[in-house]
């Protein structure tokens, strides 16, 4: 709940974490990649971020630092760039304000429609 109303347009950044890590050719989730099948979650132009972190770590096992630090680069560049992806098709939830907004305030408590901000009748417990 937002209070009071916002005036203009505000971006909220916020985490998602979530245990499931794959999506089966059923489309039920999964905590893991177990069939041959399975899908990660990760969108499908950023799934070479899978390989580059996957690939610096075994850089940095066999004691290739160049090659590693090379790796990690380029991983948290993709990943970098899906934090900033808002196209219009993400599914990422979003607050849409506009004559939502007027109505709300039409209600909010002050308001001279509704006569102040306290009330003696019953307009508030009845359902019309």
């Amino acid at each position: 709940m937002l209070n009071p109303a916002p005036d203009t347009v505000y971006q909220i950044p916020y985490r998602y974490q979530t245990t499931y890590l794959a999506v089966s050719t059923t489309g039920t989730q999964a905590v893991d990649l177990s069939a041959t099948t399975d899908e990660p979650i990760v969108p499908r132009r950023y799934r070479l971020a899978l390989v580059y972190w996957a690939v610096g770590q075994w850089y940095r096992d066999r004691k290739d630092d160049a090659r590693s630090e090379s790796a990690n680069a380029e991983y948290t560049d993709i990943v970098s760039r899906m934090a900033g992806d808002f196209g219009l098709d993400s599914d990422r939830p979003r607050l849409k304000i506009g004559s939502l907004r007027r109505r709300y305030l039409a209600g909010a408590a002050g308001s001279p429609r509704r006569g102040g901000r306290y009330s003696t009748g019953s307009w508030f417990d009845e359902v019309r």
